[in-house]
């Protein structure tokens, strides 16, 4: 009896991370920073939504990012902005006159608010 109940009791702690892992979401956050030509600077965390699996968070991540690159194609429609530097999962403008704006795209567990 003994050891049926030890048995019983690694199976189900062999089990549990599995299930935990499995009913993890994932979040797509976006990470605002701006710095003005004063050195007064700001940082802000958009939840943007929420996956089930990690991979398709990715996949959002990186058409987010996309879309987010796209919008500054045309530097002419944006006066104050000087240069577009563009790297996966970032998107960095350099503000005329001094400062800077970073859009930073993440995916975490839903167990992690980097608000906090």
């Amino acid at each position: 009896m003994k050891l049926c109940t030890i048995g019983l009791l690694l199976f189900g702690l062999l089990s549990l991370p599995g299930k935990i892992l499995a009913e993890c979401s994932w979040v797509l956050w976006e990470k605002t920073e701006r710095m003005d030509a004063k050195g007064r600077d700001s940082k802000t965390w958009e939840l943007i939504n929420a996956y089930q699996e990690k991979f398709t968070c990715d996949l959002h991540k990186e058409k987010v990012w996309k879309v987010t690159a796209d919008r500054y194609d045309d530097l002419s429609a944006y006066g104050g902005i000087k240069k577009v530097q563009i790297v996966p999962d970032l998107v960095a403008l350099s503000i005329k006159g001094g400062g800077f704006i970073n859009y930073t795209f993440f995916c975490f567990p839903d167990t992690l608010d980097p608000r906090n």
